[in-house]
């Protein structure tokens, strides 16, 4: 599940204690109670590695980018140690706190950061990885290039962290790659699409050769404007500029991108940002999104929820596609079930503030493109609103929930 609705159901959304005034000093240190992972506006007042300002470079062939089997529009989602396919359900044989999607199975994570290969033939920890990354909150700490077979991760070799990647269609792992100069918490595993890697460390983001390691240096981490690296799917990029004036882009390179959504200023109290997970489509058409809008106390001390909308946009053109959902104030873009279909995520039935014990409905949606139509694949039923895991549902974006 996406932290935007961990949150809720952790956390119930209404009264998130920081620390005034230092919010931002919080928010580094990765405070577990800060709404949603950590966001555009926490973003903007850190050091955030940067984007290319040129082609990206691309090495060797891409996957398939079809629909891959067992991916279908039945929806994917896990509740607790239970992976749920369509009508399919795998037990994980372990609480899941992040997994995603394979053409060969599905690759999870537990409680004390062990890496499982979940398929047909079972379940089998094939390594662990840097936790002190996944409270960091502003990406992945699973990735996967999901019409393949390949995931990766941070872990650690010798004390310090590696990139590690994965073949679940071999049981092999790749050479892993070293990010001289890192420590514990610095090395974001960003994605993986065909035989390239991408990643961010303390010197800037990089593409990398998955057979080879060569290494292109695609931003410096002292380039400005800042920007966060996303997605990317088919040679397509999606990155988030995070400082002002904070937008999202969507292209072959950051030259030739275009500006999807340019998040709104602050007005007052209240705030616009797109949070994590921001997704492309398999064939790099479509880009999924959540544009949230809270507000923060007079004392800077709360902060609240009023609104959470996914949106999706054609990267060629730009234009928005209107999803026929159900009116609802959470609704989550969560991860790409097809090349053409959206898996969404709502919350609803309910009030703001959420009252402690308040009962609140969750469900998962099927949405096509480019037509916006909409069906249900999932009732999760009336959920507690204090909920923990593994009594909430989660979507295969590789995000991590407690």
């Amino acid at each position: 599940m996406t932290e935007y609705l961990k949150t809720l159901l952790h956390d119930k959304a209404t009264s998130v204690d920081f620390r005034p005034p230092d919010l931002p000093a919080i928010r580094r240190a990765g405070d577990r109670r800060i709404v949603g992972r950590r966001s555009l506006v926490a973003l903007a007042g850190v050091a955030v590695v940067a984007v290319t300002v040129g082609s990206v470079a691309v090495f060797g062939s891409s996957p398939d980018r079809s629909p891959q089997p067992g991916s279908g529009t039945a929806g994917v989602w896990a509740v607790g140690g239970e992976i749920h396919d369509g009508s399919d359900t795998i037990d994980a044989g372990h609480v899941i706190h992040a997994f995603v999607r394979t053409s060969a199975g599905f690759v999870t994570v537990d409680g004390d950061g062990a890496v499982h290969s979940v398929t047909s033939t079972g379940d089998e920890a094939i390594g662990s990885l840097d936790l002190v990354a996944a409270v960091a909150m502003d990406a992945a700490v699973l990735v996967s290039d999901a019409p393949g077979s390949l995931v990766g991760w941070v872990g650690f070799q010798d004390g310090a962290p590696v990139l590690v990647t994965y073949d679940q269609a071999t049981d092999r792992f790749l050479e892993r790659h070293a990010v001289p100069g890192a420590s514990a918490g610095d090395v974001r595993y960003r994605a993986i699409d065909g035989r390239t890697g991408y990643f961010s460390g303390p010197a800037g983001l990089y593409a990398f050769d998955l057979d080879n390691g060569a290494e292109t240096l695609l931003r410096s981490a002292t380039a400005v404007p800042h920007y966060r690296l996303d997605s990317v799917e088919n040679g397509m990029l999606a990155f988030a500029r995070v400082d002002e004036p904070r937008a999202i882009f969507a292209g072959p390179s950051i030259e030739d991108a275009e500006e999807l959504y340019t998040i709104p200023a602050p007005d007052g109290n209240r705030q616009s940002d797109v949070d994590v997970p921001v997704v492309l489509s398999p064939t790099g058409d479509w880009l999924g999104l959540s544009v949230s809008e809270f507000e923060f106390g007079e004392q800077g001390d709360t902060l609240t929820y009023v609104d959470v909308r996914p949106r999706v946009y054609d990267t060629r053109t730009g234009e928005l596609v209107v999803l026929g959902l159900p009116d609802s104030t959470f609704g989550v873009a969560s991860v790409w079930l097809t090349a053409t279909t959206l898996q969404v995520l709502l919350i609803d039935e309910f009030t703001m503030p959420i009252a402690e014990d308040e009962p609140i409905h969750a469900s998962a949606y099927a949405c096509s493109v480019p037509d916006g139509s909409c069906e249900l694949v999932a009732d999760f039923g009336s959920i507690n609103s204090n909920a923990r895991t593994p009594d909430a549902p989660m979507a295969p974006d590789g995000q991590w929930t407690d």
